[in-house]
């Protein structure tokens, strides 16, 4: 239902394994139904080479509909979170699963989601440093510049309604702090 929800054009997973096939046949299908048209998905690097030797061959969407990026880290790159952009607000989903059949159903997994927004409780400033964040993991420039179109969305801007960072919740963590 989350990822069928109408209304949001792009759609940022981060996940730290990823299953290609999984994701095309069901995830990308959802998404695609609920009007995503920029989907990007960051992984751990070493997880991301496995699932491209398991699957030589098979996609037919990865690198046209999507773009899969490597994470840039020098640790295991372990987060689980769906986030979808839309025109004047967005939605969070950050669970337990990774983007496999086990993590979307098989296992028993945990997750949340909720409204972001200017006009929402949780107006979403937070992903603002996200992104920055994710523009980091990324190894190429035309990978940095397709998460900076995210960071464009109007309702993201932290001049266009009165949050900071300090306001927002706490929800993004690294081995340094959180």
């Amino acid at each position: 239902e989350f990822c069928r929800e109408p209304g949001y054009a792009s759609a940022l997973l981060l996940t730290y394994t990823f299953d290609p096939m999984f994701f095309e046949r069901i995830l990308f299908s959802d998404l695609s139904y609920g009007g995503a048209e920029k989907i990007i998905v960051i992984a751990d690097s070493s997880e991301v080479e496995k699932a491209m030797e398991r699957s030589a061959g098979q996609l037919r969407q990865i690198g046209r509909r999507y773009l899969l990026i490597p994470a840039k880290v020098d640790h295991a790159f372990h987060p689980k979170l769906i986030a979808r952009f839309g025109q004047d607000d967005g939605m969070v989903w950050i669970g337990s699963g990774n983007l496999t059949a086990g993590g979307w159903g098989g296992n028993l997994e945990l997750g949340a989601s909720w409204k972001v927004g200017p006009k929402e409780e949780d107006q979403g400033i937070w992903l603002t440093e996200l992104l920055g964040q994710a523009i980091d993991w990324a190894f190429e420039g035309f990978q940095k510049r397709e998460l900076q179109d995210l960071i464009d969305y109007p309702w993201l801007n932290r001049n266009s309604y009165n949050n900071s960072a300090s306001d927002a919740p706490v929800l993004l963590g690294s081995h340094a702090n959180s």
